[in-house]
């Protein structure tokens, strides 16, 4: 199953500019939580540093995700959208195992997946099986594509 075609599969966190639009809130929700969890891990991060990193109240966080596992687990599964998105368009622009090696490694580099790891360590030690579910699912997927 390629992960970019689940329609379940939350949109890669992008960043964005100009006013929020509330729509975009959740966007902004996620961009700070992936900072600081790949920054401090699950454990070290509040959902205060978040609401205060981000400038919102708890009730705005808590419409647009259940708990800060629920928070956690869609981190995770944006970071390997936007993780396998970039291996297909690399995989797609060469035509030699070569150029897909070097596409691979400066991927690699310029996309660091250190904090992919890092994530991934935390979810299996912090997630609820129902939270944890859906991004190992995803996780196998993603690396299957390597």
């Amino acid at each position: 199953m390629n992960p970019l075609s689940d329609p379940s599969l939350p949109v890669p966190i992008e960043k964005e500019t100009g006013t929020t639009p509330p729509s975009s809130m959740r966007q902004q929700i996620l961009m700070e939580a992936k900072r600081l969890f790949r920054d401090r891990g699950f454990a070290a991060v509040s959902i205060n540093d978040i609401i205060e990193g981000v400038g919102v109240t708890k009730p705005t966080l808590y419409h647009y995700f259940k708990d800060k596992e629920a928070l956690y687990a869609e981190v995770l599964l944006a970071v390997m959208a936007h993780g396998s998105k970039f291996i297909q368009n690399d995989r797609q622009k060469s035509v030699s195992i070569r150029g897909y090696l070097a596409a691979l490694a400066a991927g690699y580099l310029e996309h660091s997946p250190t904090s992919l790891a890092t994530l991934l360590r935390d979810a299996g030690k912090h997630l609820n099986p129902d939270n944890y579910k859906k991004p190992r699912k995803t996780s196998s997927n993603y690396f299957s594509i390597l």
